[in-house]
């Protein structure tokens, strides 16, 4: 089984559904330094070195051969500055892969993406390898003469707690991995695209509702959510406290999004939250990916989380990173599958797309009757579509407004 059918798999059932070493600098000095070979070692930096840092800011970068697209010329690896839900410098890990040939007046246009879970464990980051199913993908955007930016979400890949679906913070890091990318490159045009799917495509959406995106020297022209996460994973967790039985697929993400949301609000008391029955899960999702966490048996109705003060501060981080809420600033295309059968469903989509237009979105809406929530990204692929919707944004073309199947 190929690390495509494997992430399909794993995706069929939820949505929430990411020199010899890394040389961070010892007194974080402004200028990043340059290794001949990446690792998978994270040095986290003192406070008071980051304190030298702004958002944005490269911190280090080396040549990344096993971050590298196929058809890449060059491919780097790099840790900027982002930020945390709380609003915090953090640093954050990710790669930059440039198109063969010269680059165009203003340069390579930049396609920057958003991954879908993986899991919250350090070594689930898709900086380290984690998600690769979408590297196919990217590297179609690579042959058609995009640079691409990838990047992990604040605390993903390190020993802090990694929020799940938050998403400012997730959005800042695409932003600032962008800002951080012109950094390595000159060849980057100032104009960029955001993409992601799942959680990646709720991503892209709180790109989209971010008004300092649009500004600045580094500008987003647009944005394309596949399977965007949105008002579903509500509806799902609401069905669960209710005592609704689930397939045994969504029960590693409970135990995410649970640990997800406990690293933005301490407050959450996860003893009171999750089942008993569910707690030795709750212990391995935090040294464990994805895939690893279906090993465990299916448990029944009522035995994943406990009604109470801690779920409904769960219920309330959740509905606060639905991305329904927010006002576009650019033109969005939004891919969905018929057949997803995760939170992210047809009917919970077109309602976050109905809410988003009582704001004057421009949004184009593509629904393709056959597709799952991993099938939808070669769906749309196929069809060419994406990349002549990314091209009129980029060239301040309209994107037709209309929902279609």
């Amino acid at each position: 089984m190929n690390h495509f059918d494997r992430t399909k798999k794993l995706f069929k059932v939820t949505s929430f559904v990411a020199a010899a070493s890394l040389s961070v600098l010892t007194a974080f000095a402004i200028q990043p330094t340059y290794a001949s070979q990446p690792t998978q070692d994270r040095v986290p930096p003192a406070a008071a070195s980051i304190q030298e840092f702004k958002p944005g800011q490269l911190v280090t970068v080396n040549t990344a051969p096993q971050h590298r697209l196929a058809d890449a010329a060059a491919s780097y690896s790099f840790a900027y500055i982002s930020t945390t839900p709380s609003g915090e410098d953090v640093v954050t890990y990710g790669s930059l892969a440039l198109p063969q040939g010269a680059p165009p007046a203003g340069g390579f246009p930049v396609l920057a993406w958003a991954p879908g879970t993986s899991g919250v464990a350090p070594q689930c980051a898709p900086s380290l390898g984690e998600g690769a199913y979408s590297q196919p993908f990217l590297n179609e955007w690579v042959k058609r003469g995009y640079a691409v930016v990838q990047t992990d979400y604040s605390g993903w890949g390190q020993t802090t707690p990694r929020p799940v679906l938050h998403g400012r913070s997730n959005a800042d890091a695409v932003i600032n991995a962008v800002t951080a990318a012109h950094s390595i490159s000159k060849q980057l045009s100032n104009d960029w695209i955001i993409a992601g799917h799942s959680e990646g495509g709720g991503t892209a959406l709180w790109g989209a509702g971010t008004v300092s995106a649009t500004k600045g020297p580094y500008k987003l022209r647009g944005a394309i959510a596949y399977a965007p996460t949105g008002p579903g994973v509500a509806d799902f967790f609401t069905y669960v406290l209710n005592g609704g039985e689930i397939p045994q697929g969504p029960q590693p993400f409970i135990a995410i999004t649970a640990l997800g949301a406990k690293a933005v609000d301490s407050s959450i008391n996860l003893d009171n939250l999750v089942a008993p029955q569910m707690q030795p899960q709750l212990e391995a999702t935090k040294k464990a990916c994805l895939g690893d966490l279906y090993e465990f048996p299916q448990l029944q109705p009522g035995q994943y989380l406990q009604k109470g003060p801690d779920a409904d501060k769960l219920m309330q981080y959740l509905r606060a990173q639905d991305p329904s809420q927010l006002t576009m600033n650019v033109p969005v295309v939004i891919y969905q599958g018929g057949k997803d059968e995760t939170t992210v469903t047809p009917p919970t989509t077109k309602k976050m797309i109905g809410d988003l237009n009582a704001r004057d979105a421009a949004i184009t809406y593509r629904e393709f009757p056959n597709a799952d929530h991993v099938e939808v990204i070669p769906a749309a692929q196929d069809t060419g579509e994406p990349f002549t919707f990314a091209a009129d944004m980029l060239h301040g073309r309209p994107i037709p407004n209309v929902n279609q199947r």
